[in-house]
């Protein structure tokens, strides 16, 4: 949690782009920049991100299930959740090796206490089938395009609307 009560997202991304959380992880002394694509270094990657985990911030595994997406991810790393791959997501409906994939994914996931998202959901049937099989989120253009926050205060605004939701 940080100071003015708000949480962000932050993806952990490779070296060669710039972490939006580049300011506060280095006035705390922690090196943000992790590859976990590469994971050179895995106790390195792994002290860090008990730091991060330690201020509060949630972290996911990205493309889970592909490429150096490891199983041992989640149970090594403090991690709050997994986003399925948009190679699984995309073919689910279409392919029966995709939706097991994608159910036994889920079941992982939750069996181990992490939140699970359904990565780049492209229209209302790749978002209906995660949800029938108890996925927690979904991300993609269905949902939304990236926003600057200025409107993604009015996106959400209007979402809790239209979707009759009350928070008390």
């Amino acid at each position: 949690m940080w100071e003015n009560g708000a949480s962000y997202s932050c993806a952990v991304i490779p070296q060669s782009r710039r972490c939006p959380l580049a300011g506060c992880c280095s006035v705390r002394g922690i090196d943000h920049r992790i590859e976990v694509q590469r994971m050179d270094d895995p106790n390195h990657a792994i002290e860090t991100l008990d730091r991060l985990h330690a201020l509060g911030i949630r972290l996911s595994v990205d493309d889970f299930g592909t490429g150096y997406s490891s199983l041992s991810y989640p149970k090594r790393m403090p991690v709050h959740e997994i986003k399925i791959d948009r190679s699984f997501v995309m073919g689910i409906t279409d392919h029966k090796d995709d939706e097991t994939i994608v159910r036994s994914t889920i079941d992982l996931g939750h069996n181990m206490g992490l939140k699970v998202v359904a990565e780049d959901v492209e229209s209302e049937q790749m978002m209906t089938r995660p949800r029938e099989l108890q996925c927690d989120l979904a991300q993609g253009f269905h949902l939304s395009r990236p926003l600057p926050p200025a409107k993604l205060e009015l996106w959400l605004a209007g979402w809790v609307e239209e979707n009759n939701l009350r928070f008390a």
